[in-house]
């Protein structure tokens, strides 16, 4: 009987910690979004865990900068700038407020107010993230605002960004 109860026990040790290890590791997979397949099955998309790490990282170690140029492309919410001396990739956020109304990257590019490769001069107010090696420097900017022809368009966003 002893023998009986000692094996009951070690099972119901086993089960709690399955439960518990299991809890644990569905924690990523829960506070993604999961899409569904189709078939029953489900794929998980991390892009907005990511997207938050990424928000924390820069609102932390973000230096303020200015980039003057001309809009060359643009594609999933990435702006190709011409300085002149370089091409330089900054991300945008996707929503913008432009005289009161919000519209989106795609919208605020497509030639009324800002268009891409028409020589209009634009300055954007961004947080750079650098991070430097022996080998290489890897550099992102996040774009918060965009000056051009005395229009001022400002990011939408859950944080307000001000500079000294």
């Amino acid at each position: 009987m002893e023998k009986k109860t000692k094996i009951a026990a070690l099972a119901v040790v086993v089960a709690i910690l399955a439960v518990i290890a299991g809890i644990y590791l569905s924690l990523p997979v829960a506070s993604a979004e999961a899409t569904p397949t189709g078939n029953g099955q489900y794929t998980i998309n991390l892009q907005y865990r990511r997207r938050a790490w990424l928000g924390l990282r820069f609102l932390k170690n973000g230096v303020p900068s200015t980039l003057t140029g001309e809009a060359s492309a643009i594609g999933n919410s990435i702006l190709v700038l011409d300085t002149g001396e370089r091409q330089v990739n900054i991300i945008l956020p996707p929503k913008w407020i432009l005289n009161g109304q919000v519209i989106t990257t795609r919208d605020l590019f497509d030639g009324d107010p800002l268009s891409i490769g028409q020589h209009q001069k634009i300055s954007l107010q961004t947080l750079k993230l650098e991070l430097v090696k022996n080998t290489h420097t890897v550099t992102a900017y996040i774009a918060y605002e965009i000056q051009t022809e005395g229009m001022v368009i400002k990011a939408l966003m859950p944080v307000n960004i001000e500079t000294n």
